[in-house]
């Protein structure tokens, strides 16, 4: 297997790794010509379980990624620490140049290689952040983003950005009544025509006090990103049938067994 790419967007990809070091210290990702995702499993601390997909085309300037495994997937563990120092590195100077490949070091060992060149001075960091690559289905379970059953359809809403911090002010607060709270997002008709959503945050203590804070008028979107999504024929969220079909898409892809680490481009 092989891979090479220039990092397009360094910082955005920092936060998100850095976001996930919060949750566990190690991950998996899955990289394949058109996305890259990352999974965490839910840890007895944290108990959070997390997955997130980004394009290639919205990270990358350049990449380029073969493998033997179906649709070129490359998946490994790696810890998170080392690749969130690399990131932080790549995106420390916006004038620098990031380079990441997957290498082989002494021993054989498989290494995501960081390159980063800074222009102005002509000098050279790099970062050799282990890795293992996945070998076994197994592993994987406790990573696997959640499979919806058709009685229990997906709904994604949009919260605007200037209510992120809102959010997290208000579980702050809601910390001091319980250890757990409900999310519950629904459709919320609008005037009885347009179809909105809404999201709803609640407490409960000693089954004798409840807090609750809801976001009405939410747009309705899809896997995709776009608005509202269309009704299928036959009934339900034509979106969340075709999340579910790349779910089951992605565990059959290892039905043929895992990957073979070939000989990596090296460093020159």
């Amino acid at each position: 297997m092989r891979f090479k790419g220039t990092i397009g967007s360094p910082k955005q990809l920092s936060q998100l790794v850095a976001m996930l070091g919060k949750l566990s210290d190690t991950c998996v990702v899955h990289m394949t010509p058109d996305t890259i995702s990352f999974g965490v499993a839910a840890s007895s601390n944290s108990g959070v379980h997390a997955c997130a997909e980004l394009s290639t085309h919205s990270l990358f300037l350049d990449y380029r990624i073969e493998s033997r495994a179906e649709n070129n997937r490359i998946s490994f563990f790696v810890k998170i620490d080392n690749l969130s120092r690399a990131l932080k590195s790549s995106s420390a100077n916006a004038n620098s140049k990031s380079l990441v490949k997957l290498t082989k070091k002494r021993g054989g060992a498989p290494t995501l290689t960081f390159e980063i060149l800074l222009s102005d001075s002509a000098v050279q960091v790099q970062h050799d952040v282990p890795l293992r690559i996945v070998q076994d289905i197994e592993e994987l379970h406790a990573y696997n983003e959640p499979v919806y059953g058709d009685s229990a359809p997906s709904l994604s809403v949009v919260l605007p950005q200037p209510d992120i911090r809102g959010l997290r002010n208000v579980l702050e607060r809601m910390k001091g009544f319980s250890d757990y709270v409900l999310l519950t997002a629904r459709d919320k008709p609008l005037d009885g025509a347009e179809r909105t959503a809404m999201l709803q945050l609640q407490v409960e203590r000693d089954n004798l006090v409840t807090i609750s804070t809801c976001y009405t008028k939410l747009e309705r979107v899809d896997v995709a990103g776009t608005a509202e999504a269309p009704t299928s024929p036959g009934g339900g969220d034509a979106a969340t049938a075709s999340q579910r079909q790349r779910q089951r898409q992605r565990q059959r892809q290892w039905q043929g067994g895992p990957p073979q680490l070939l000989q990596a481009d090296r460093p020159r």
